[in-house]
């Protein structure tokens, strides 16, 4: 598969200036978006968990408040 001209540009342009070939600066870009795509993922399924459990711990609260009236 082949990139649009000018990216292909750019990412030759990198390759000379960085020392590194094409491919390793694809990967190196591939990695680092799917990091940030695992750690926003990760975050996001703790944020939804801590929820759930604010939630479970307020259901018992008011269980226990009705029990007592």
């Amino acid at each position: 598969m082949r990139m649009p001209g000018k990216d292909y540009d750019i990412l030759q342009a990198m390759s000379l200036l960085t020392g590194k070939s094409m491919a390793e600066l694809v990967r190196e870009a591939i990695i680092e978006k799917v990091t940030r795509f695992v750690d926003s993922d990760v975050e996001r399924q703790i944020d939804e968990d801590a929820q759930r459990r604010k939630d479970a711990l307020r259901l018992v609260k008011d269980s226990l408040g009705d029990l007592a009236s």
